[in-house]
C-alpha cells in the first residue's frame, strides 16, 4: 500500500485548506459589507420616499393658500431631503471601498485557495455592464433633481407671499 498523504503532500494539503478558509472568511465579510450597502441604501431610498410623500402633497395647496406655515413645512421637508440624499450618496461610497476593499484581499487569496478558478481577479470590465451600484448613485441624483425643483417650486410662492405681504 502506497501512503499519498507523505510529508510534503500533507503539507500542501493543509496549506490549500487554510487557504480556503481563508478565503471563506474574507468572502464572509464581503458579503456582509454588500449586505449593510444595500440595507442603508433601502433606508435612505425609503426616507427619501416619505419625505416626498409628505411635501409633495402639500405643493398643489400652495396655489391657493400660500401661507407661511405651509411654505416652512415643505421647505424643511425639502433641506431634510436633500441633507438624507447627501448622507445616502457618502453612505454609497463608504460602502463602495469596503466592497472594494475586500474584493482586492479576495483577488490576492484566490489563487491559492482556488488555483485557476478565477472568481475575482477576472471581473467583468467597467464598459457595457449595468451596474446596480451606479444605478444607486444615478438614483441619489434623481432626488436631488427632485429636491431642488421642490425648493425652486417653493421659491416662487415665496416671492409671491411676499408680495402680497408687502
Amino acid at each position: 500500500m502506497i501512503n499519498i498523504f507523505n510529508g510534503s503532500n500533507k503539507q500542501k494539503l493543509m496549506q490549500s485548506e487554510i487557504a480556503v478558509q481563508r478565503y471563506a472568511s474574507v468572502n464572509a465579510y464581503m458579503a456582509y459589507e454588500g449586505q449593510i450597502y444595500w440595507t442603508r441604501a433601502q433606508f435612505f431610498l425609503a426616507a427619501n420616499a416619505l419625505l416626498i410623500g409628505f411635501a409633495l402633497p402639500i405643493l398643489p395647496t400652495l396655489i391657493d393658500k400660500q401661507t407661511l406655515y405651509r411654505i416652512i413645512i415643505v421647505s424643511g421637508a425639502s433641506l431634510a431631503g436633500l441633507i438624507l440624499t447627501w448622507l445616502w450618496q457618502r453612505s454609497l461610497k463608504a460602502g463602495e471601498y469596503w466592497l472594494n476593499h475586500w474584493r482586492s484581499e479576495l483577488r490576492k487569496l484566490e489563487e491559492d485557495a482556488y488555483g485557476d478558478l478565477l472568481l475575482h481577479r477576472e471581473f467583468p470590465p467597467e464598459s457595457g455592464r449595468v451596474s446596480a451600484t451606479k444605478i444607486a448613485h444615478h438614483t441619489t441624483w434623481l432626488f436631488y433633481g427632485v429636491w431642488g425643483l421642490v425648493i425652486i417650486y417653493l421659491s416662487y410662492f415665496a416671492f409671491k407671499l411676499s408680495q402680497k405681504i408687502c
